[in-house]
């Protein structure tokens, strides 16, 4: 991953990190947009209370999920789950969800992702698992099988953009970015509905993919997963990511790797409540510091707080550098201090668990214990050319 750097008095700070996709999340009664290369989460109740309602949400592009499938929490459903199936949705194993893409034909000039560019038949295709990772891969299938699901796909996509069908077939988005398809409001449209194209019993089109595309509630576990495989003609299915709805109704992108550090530290800010603002690059507290810095030097992303930069004292013989480090930033991530007396070089010193010195600079590691490190850099100003020195951080993550 390639480092950015932006100066700061004489410090720079640097940075690399991978990017993730936003999720598609639109206010209250916008109108439901659903392209064709987008997955789709599907939620229905097979009996008792909300039968007659699905609830739909678009996951986002399916390509891009494939190059980013460990993007970690993009909606929160909870609202919707309670209101259509009760209070008690979690604990009934007859409400079930599943996920399902239909990338077919698209051509290579609409695809975000890198080659393959996914033209002619394409399916992504949701199984129940236990965990991220663990559904059985499904065995290949013709072009002709894999038609049925798609189409029968296209027809719900075809409904949820058709806004205009009659007075009654109108769709709009709920809070949470939901859509809502009621079968006394939408009798028209239920025709081609979740619950219509996957019913338990099979007998739809969607029946063709091996073991249904649906996991169902009631366990007695905290978590409920599905793992989405990317499926073409006479090949195999190959694993793509796992979504997972918890107890809270937390929509989860997640592949069978744990989730890191930092994806640990980010989702436990409320004010990061997007994929796009739990973005390592993002700054979405708009004080200069990326979310990736925040975490190193223990900061709080959703509150501005310049505190936290590191502190330059010039006042004695040496240029010294203070700032913090949280324990969990060490493992597997490499930070280094660089000064220089221009801004085109730039002398190396690595920052382990431990004191050091570096060539002119010399690296004092104080612990903490649990609390972050307090890590001080000091380089004499006998180094300065032209009284000039510059330095800067660069902490880059695996």
């Amino acid at each position: 991953m390639k480092p950015s750097v932006r100066p700061l008095r004489f410090l720079g700070l640097a940075l690399a990190a991978c990017s993730i996709p936003q999720s598609v999340i639109a206010a209250e009664g916008d109108p439901f947009v659903f392209n064709q290369a987008d997955l789709l989460l599907g939620v229905k109740a097979e009996g008792g209370t909300g039968n007659q309602q699905n609830i739909l949400f678009n996951l986002g592009d399916s390509v891009a999920i494939k190059n980013n499938p460990n993007q970690g929490i993009v909606g929160n459903i909870g609202a919707d789950l309670i209101a259509n199936y009760g209070e008690d949705w979690f604990e009934r194993a007859d409400v079930l969800f599943g996920v399902f893409g239909n990338r077919s034909n698209l051509s290579p000039a609409g695809s975000p992702g890198t080659p393959p560019e996914e033209a002619g038949r394409t399916a992504y295709v949701s199984r129940a698992s236990t965990s991220p990772g663990s559904a059985a891969l499904r065995t290949s299938l013709s072009t002709s099988s894999l038609g049925n699901g798609c189409t029968s796909y296209a027809g719900l996509k075809g409904t949820l953009n058709d806004f205009e069908d009659n007075n009654t077939d109108l769709f709009f988005q709920t809070a949470t970015g939901a859509t809502i398809m009621d079968q006394s409001e939408h009798p028209v449209s239920w025709n081609n509905s979740w619950s219509v194209w996957n019913p338990n019993g099979g007998g739809a089109a969607f029946a063709v993919f091996t073991g249904g595309i649906q996991n169902s509630f009631g366990k007695p576990v905290t978590e409920v997963f599905v793992d989405v495989q990317r499926m073409v003609p006479s090949t195999a299915a190959t694993y793509v990511t796992s979504v997972g709805i918890d107890s809270s109704g937390n929509i989860r992108l997640v592949t069978s790797q744990p989730l890191t550090a930092y994806e640990t530290w980010a989702l436990s800010f409320p004010a990061l409540d997007t994929p796009a603002k739990r973005l390592a690059t993002a700054d979405p507290d708009n004080d200069g510091t990326v979310n990736l810095l925040e975490f190193m030097l223990n900061g709080n992303p959703g509150v501005s707080d310049p505190s936290i930069l590191p502190d330059l004292d010039a006042s004695g013989t040496n240029f010294v550098f203070t700032f913090n480090r949280r324990d969990d930033s060490e493992a597997g991530a490499t930070l280094l201090f660089q000064y220089g007396s221009d801004l085109a070089g730039w002398t190396n010193a690595a920052i382990g668990a431990g004191s050091s010195v570096v060539g002119s600079a010399t690296i004092t590691v104080v612990e903490n214990g649990t609390a972050p490190d307090t890590i001080t850099v000091s380089v004499p100003k006998s180094v300065a050319v032209g009284g000039k020195l510059f330095g800067r951080l660069s902490y880059t993550q695996p």
